[in-house]
């Protein structure tokens, strides 16, 4: 009777890790979701399969304003405009979230400036 190693039956993997694209939209990040939004500016497909408007999203964004208070106010946005594609035909906007990922770019660009400039001695 033969024997096996459990070796054997293991998946074999990789050692390279895949790349996460940073060109998702803004929407799909607060749902958790994978977003496939290409730089055309059409939206992304799961945006417009929902009907709401595709925000995009421009830096990286932390857990931390993700979390925040706005960032449930616009995840509340979200779900209510997710729950109400039955009864509309147009796409829904989202002001909150707009303004929100417009915040958070504004933030991200003053973060990475250098305020003072450099002065030679």
């Amino acid at each position: 009777m033969a024997t096996h190693s459990l070796d054997s039956f293991k998946a074999p993997t990789s050692n390279v890790q895949g790349q996460r694209g940073g060109n998702g939209c803004f929407v799909c990040r607060l749902r958790s979701k994978r977003c496939l939004r290409t730089e055309n500016g059409a939206g992304c497909p799961a945006c417009c399969k929902l009907r709401v408007e595709c925000v995009k999203k421009l830096g990286s964004i932390s857990s931390l304003m993700e979390n925040s208070v706005e960032g449930q106010a616009c995840r509340d946005e979200i779900h209510s405009a997710v729950n109400s594609r039955r009864y509309r035909r147009d796409v829904a906007l989202l002001p909150q979230t707009r303004a929100f990922a417009a915040k958070l770019a504004t933030n991200l660009s003053f973060i990475h400036s250098d305020p003072s400039p450099q002065q030679a001695p």
